[in-house]
């Protein structure tokens, strides 16, 4: 039976009901962490810990994995098998398929994702989870199909980038962002997970008593590393510091996510935390490719190449060659096969620093990425800055086509939605009831129905539709200082998204 299989272990252990939760907690807790994790996460931390010292072997694992895929969507994706007829005259041999096989294959765009994800699917619709991507300024939300049991392997990749900055199994983590469905009460914003060793802290409501009480809550739980999205995380360094709070003696660093890390955050966060190692990281809601920022070298990243074959190319398709060079950033991604994305063009780009190679362990190094990930926020009643990637935890899939953020009074938001065809006014509820308990005492959300979201000339739309002025927002202290315009990090808009 798949439920006590122990690489599915942790996923599923993560998405039950706090109460269920509850009551396996001590006996979860006996178990070795590495039990908890499952062989497969075994095995992968130990692939890739021989990434560096053995870049042949890297590449042997990249073949055999893009082999596999190959197959698999020529055998079972109409869509795949036609494009691969197409550019090599017949159906291929992916026993001798290689990157340059690859490269000769035509970018996927998102507009074909967006329209049809079925004809991407190679396994039956109900095997696999649907997830719907947070959209962007400019970007509706995309229909994603994945593999239920990815969680551990994504894992497995998330302690082998923050590995290099200490992290270990088993180290206790405070998460301030959403996270496994958790929900604050009314009198509780916190919940501790003996089981996993994980300190969860709702993002939604940053009041002074209840940052106050967070603080102490990671001297009471000897905390040794805090995960979360940047704007929250940096909202609580200024809040310890006005009171010269001073981090447990088990700190041992910070683990950013889900936005673009500003400098002036990076600045505030490593004065109040002592110094210790802040260590961010890139990834994609699509799960096709991630890279971690190298120790030591802000803003350069490591994509890793188990996890998917990362392209940096040009605007005519070519690779790009010279370093200081921009490009978008393609990818194939190897983590989750339920539904296969073969360059996949992920809307960001980002400057070459060093080409993947045997030298690399066949990393593509690379900085200033662009991300359409980077901070957009709507304000509580006393001005605390929610961001918008950490409300939008629930999966709109099926039942919100698009939707959009509009807010010109403090502790007031209409979310405009653009449903589904056929969803029913019991089903919307039910979806929307999480989000408002999330936020319930600091944001009131008032829905809007509309067939479809104004667009500007150019087609695109934003995102949250800020009415408050900016002036104001600083004066909260909700905004960090935009970069200067010629600054290639400025964004096209917020997340990397994080295993449940």
């Amino acid at each position: 039976m798949r439920l006590l299989n122990a690489d599915v272990l942790r996923t599923r252990y993560v998405r039950l009901p706090r109460v269920v939760k509850a009551g396996m907690s001590p006996v979860v807790s006996l178990l070795p962490m590495r039990m908890r994790y499952g062989s497969a996460y075994q095995k992968l931390r130990q692939q890739l810990s021989m990434t560096s010292a053995r870049p042949e072997f890297v590449r042997l694992l990249q073949l055999r994995t893009l082999r596999t895929v190959i197959e698999t969507v020529q055998r079972r994706s109409p869509f795949y098998r036609e494009r691969l007829a197409k550019v090599f005259g017949g159906p291929v041999d992916s026993r001798s398929f290689n990157l340059s096989d690859l490269a000769r294959l035509p970018l996927l765009g998102r507009d074909h994702v967006a329209a049809d994800p079925e004809s991407l699917l190679v396994v039956e619709r109900r095997t696999a989870e649907l997830r719907q991507t947070s959209g962007s300024s400019g970007r509706p939300p995309l229909r994603i199909y994945l593999d239920r049991d990815r969680s551990v392997r994504e894992m497995a990749f998330l302690h082998h980038i923050w590995s290099q900055v200490g992290y270990r199994l088993g180290d206790g983590r405070a998460i301030l962002r959403d996270y496994g469905g958790h929900l604050p009460t009314a009198t509780r914003k916190w919940h501790y997970d003996r089981a996993l060793r994980e300190l969860w802290l709702s993002p939604f409501d940053m009041r002074e008593e209840v940052m106050d009480e967070y603080l102490a809550l990671l001297h009471r739980f000897k905390v040794r590393w805090l995960y979360g999205v940047p704007s929250a995380i940096n909202v609580l360094a200024n809040h310890a510091r006005r009171w010269d709070w001073s981090a447990p003696g088990s700190f041992k660093g910070v683990l950013p996510a889900s936005e673009t890390l500003f400098d002036n955050q990076r600045r505030s966060i490593a004065e109040v935390f002592g110094g210790r190692p802040i260590l961010p990281f890139y990834g994609l809601s699509e799960r096709v490719a991630i890279a971690g920022e190298i120790l030591g070298r802000p803003h350069i990243y490591a994509f890793e190449p188990l996890y998917g074959i990362t392209e940096l190319i040009d605007e005519k398709g070519a690779p790009v060659g010279r370093v200081g060079q921009r490009g978008r950033i393609v990818a194939t991604g190897f983590i989750s096969s339920a539904m296969p994305l073969i360059r996949y063009q992920t809307g960001d780009y980002a400057e070459l620093v060093a080409p993947a190679s045997a030298e690399t362990g066949y990393k593509l190094h690379v900085r200033a990425i662009a991300s359409r990930w980077s901070q957009e926020f709507v304000f509580g009643s006393r001005g605390e800055p929610i961001s918008v990637i950490s409300l939008d935890g629930e999966n709109y899939a099926d039942v919100i086509r698009d939707y959009q953020y509009y807010q010109d009074t403090l502790g007031q938001v209409v979310l405009r939605l653009a449903l589904c065809k056929g969803v029913s006014a019991e089903r919307l509820e039910a979806t929307l009831r999480p989000v408002h308990a999330r936020v319930a005492g600091v944001l009131d959300i008032s829905v809007a129905i509309v067939d479809r979201l104004s667009m500007g000339p150019t087609g695109k739309r934003a995102f949250v539709e800020q009415k408050l002025e900016l002036p104001l927002m600083r004066l909260l202290g909700a905004a960090p200082e935009p970069p200067a315009i010629s600054d290639p990090r400025i964004s096209r808009l917020p997340t990397s998204p994080l295993p449940a």
